[in-house]
């Protein structure tokens, strides 16, 4: 992802990672990844998906945008395609100028303003995963835009 280096731990069905920008957090992700044992229920996908969304509505409130088919946008770069998108935060979506090669022919990008959460939910075959990212734009911002004395720009450069 050009600049952006990425970090992240797989560990059994669950994976963590952090996308870095210039030794900053830009996104925290996790991946929860679930063994389906029956999907013949031609209304399995939607009824599974919705039931995931009323938990996350009764954790977090009702999200300020979702879309179907969908991927997330950070720093120009496309990561995330879901089947099913959900943010809280200032979420903005677009449609992709041209759908996505990927598994779900990705039609909308979604993109959050300071903060903001994303849970993406996908099924293929017999496995669900649960995608939340947290993106925190504002905190990279702010601090580029605050002077900086010469021992905090020298701090800045060094990778931890």
């Amino acid at each position: 992802m050009g600049n952006i280096n990425l970090s992240s731990l797989a560990c059994g069905k669950e994976e963590f990672g952090v996308l870095l920008l210039d030794s900053k957090t830009v996104a925290i992700f996790a991946a929860q990844k679930i063994d389906l044992n029956d999907t013949s229920d031609k209304d399995f996908i939607n009824n599974w998906q919705l039931a995931v969304r009323e938990k996350a509505v009764q954790k977090y409130g009702e999200p300020s945008l979702e879309t179907n088919s969908a991927v997330i946008a950070l720093y120009g770069e496309e990561i995330a395609p879901s089947q099913r998108l959900l943010c809280w935060g200032e979420c903005d979506k677009t449609q992709a100028s041209e759908p996505t090669k990927n598994l779900f022919n990705v039609k909308n990008v979604l993109k959050v303003k300071g903060q903001g959460l994303f849970i993406g939910l996908n099924i293929n075959g017999s496995k669900a995963v649960i995608i939340r990212t947290f993106v925190d734009e504002a905190a990279t911002a702010t601090q580029k835009n605050t002077s900086q004395t010469e021992a905090e720009k020298a701090a800045a450069k060094v990778n931890l």
